[in-house]
């Protein structure tokens, strides 16, 4: 306790505080995060025929934080990658966004995303 002669501060509880407040909005981000990757799995299988999405990197790996952004592997692609890219840019809003097409990846990332990631 901290004592200024006007207010007695409670430092701990400040710091408990502080600390759930910043949880919350953790966890808030997370599944916005989740749900914008789920969106982007949506349109890669119906507008380009994904056979296949995978959320991998900190998001599926629940190590997600403020800076995380959303990793997506997708197969059997069909389309033009750039302007895939651009329509599932405007769906992850304020995250940023790396999709890598499985037939340009390279297998310890394939192997890294089946083995660690989530099928959308």
């Amino acid at each position: 306790m901290i004592d200024d002669g006007i207010h007695a501060w409670d430092v701990p509880e400040i710091r408990k505080a502080v600390f759930r407040r910043s949880k919350q909005r953790a966890e808030l981000a997370r599944a916005d995060a989740m749900e914008r990757a789920r969106r982007i799995a949506d349109l890669l299988k119906a507008r380009y025929s994904a056979s296949a999405v995978t959320l991998y990197g900190s998001l599926a790996e629940t190590c997600f934080h403020d800076r995380s952004d959303i990793d997506i592997l997708v197969e059997g692609f069909r389309g033009q990658y750039w302007e895939m890219y651009v329509m599932a840019d405007r769906v992850a809003g304020p995250f940023d966004l790396s999709i890598v097409c499985a037939e340009d990846a390279q297998d310890t990332l394939i192997e890294y995303a089946r083995e660690r990631g989530i099928c959308l």
